[in-house]
């Protein structure tokens, strides 16, 4: 009966503040791509500054366990060539540099703000005179999108930063060794197009590696009542407080309502060519780790 009487309410909730904010909705089948593109850059530049610090908040730090985790699962080696995507301000890449510094990371993400502290961040941890944001050498691919590399000292690794959209990335056919993404699938106009895009610049026997917000399985309705209702109400007044947007968390909640659950998502990573795909739940299902597999 309560699970019955919490799922009316949160439905209404949602419904009424969709139109007492006059708020688009984001993750509507009906939404123009480049529209939602549009809307979701516009969210993020908001939060750039304060997000790092909402992630903690939000997840009371788990979010650092499960990206150590999703780093270990990939196992980065010396001489990889691994492309971050919707990398955000770096909480991946730098965890795999830390991990296995010479390796050939590319940064990318459509939201310069996000980039931009992914930038600073390099720099601190490099060092200012192992930090170069001037291009040396090759570039990736040509086109409109920026890019920095840097190259530490004695070491042969390299990170370079590209502002793209993960449905047009702007890199060669067969490139990279492993792509990862975690937590920005669901913020793509179009996750299909997106996963095929990892495919076609994965090498053969390259690995796509993704984390993602998931759905609590129905084995746990405790857990995803009390799930459902933190997110409803309390991620929203989190990112009142905190990062002074409210409205950005709401489309976080429902962002992460509407994604396709884990059997979906491992259907259209198999549409779109990645084969031996697997799932692994974590925290009750509230995050899932994809993995696939580039066999031909």
């Amino acid at each position: 009966m309560f699970r019955g009487r919490f799922i009316r309410g949160a439905s209404s909730w949602l419904e009424n503040w969709s139109v007492a904010s006059g708020a688009r909705n984001f993750c509507s089948h009906s939404e123009l791509p480049m529209e939602k593109s549009r809307l979701v850059q516009g969210v993020f530049s908001s939060v750039a500054p304060a997000y790092d610090l909402m992630n903690d908040c939000m997840s009371l730090g788990l979010h650092r366990v499960w990206k150590d985790h999703f780093v270990r699962r990939l196992r980065p080696v010396s001489g990889m060539r691994i492309v971050d995507v919707a990398a955000g301000t770096g909480d991946i890449a730098f965890r795999i540099w830390q991990r296995e510094p010479r390796v050939s990371l590319t940064l990318l993400d459509p939201n310069e703000e996000m980039l931009s502290i992914a930038r600073r961040r390099a720099a601190a941890l490099l060092g200012r005179s192992r930090f170069s944001d001037s291009d040396h050498g090759e570039e990736l691919a040509p086109g409109p999108a920026t890019s920095t590399r840097s190259q530490p000292a004695g070491v042969a690794g390299t990170m370079r930063f590209i502002v793209a959209a993960a449905e047009r990335l702007p890199l060669p056919d067969a490139l990279f060794d492993a792509y990862t993404i975690s937590f920005g699938m669901r913020n793509t106009s179009e996750p299909l197009r997106a996963m095929q895009e990892s495919y076609r610049v994965l090498r053969q026997g390259g690995r796509f590696l993704m984390m993602e917000f998931a759905r609590v399985r129905e084995t746990f309705p405790l857990v995803q009542q009390l799930y459902d209702a933190y997110s409803i109400n309390v991620i929203p007044w989190l990112g009142e407080r905190i990062a002074r947007d409210r409205h950005a968390y709401e489309y976080l909640v429902e962002s992460i309502r509407a994604f396709p659950d884990q059997d979906e998502v491992c259907a259209m990573l198999e549409r779109s060519g990645f084969r031996e795909v697997t799932f692994e739940d974590l925290g009750f299902g509230m995050v899932s780790i994809y993995s696939g597999w580039k066999l031909e």
